[in-house]
């Protein structure tokens, strides 16, 4: 059995992990479309985590539009083809 890491190591791993800041509208990363950000924070220590994409209505108007053309073309799809295997 390996050994586990210290509060230090898994801190340092932490640190350098980067995560995508932006909204995922139709499969891909986008910056809001006024550029507008907010912080993302830690609620048990309040650090900030991050910037991240702040959303407005535009932004949910066009995510809204692609998330109902994929669900459209998905109910053309027959049942049986959409099953996992």
């Amino acid at each position: 059995m390996s050994e586990l890491l210290s509060h230090e190591e898994y801190q340092s791993i932490a640190n350098e992990l980067d995560f995508p800041t932006d909204a995922l509208i139709n499969g891909k990363f986008t910056a809001a479309i006024d550029g507008a950000t907010m912080q993302a924070i830690n609620p048990a220590t309040g650090a900030r985590i991050a910037d991240i994409a702040a959303c407005g209505a535009k932004d949910v108007a066009v995510a809204v539009t692609w998330g109902a053309g994929g669900f459209r073309s998905r109910r053309l799809v027959k049942n049986a083809s959409r099953r996992r295997t």
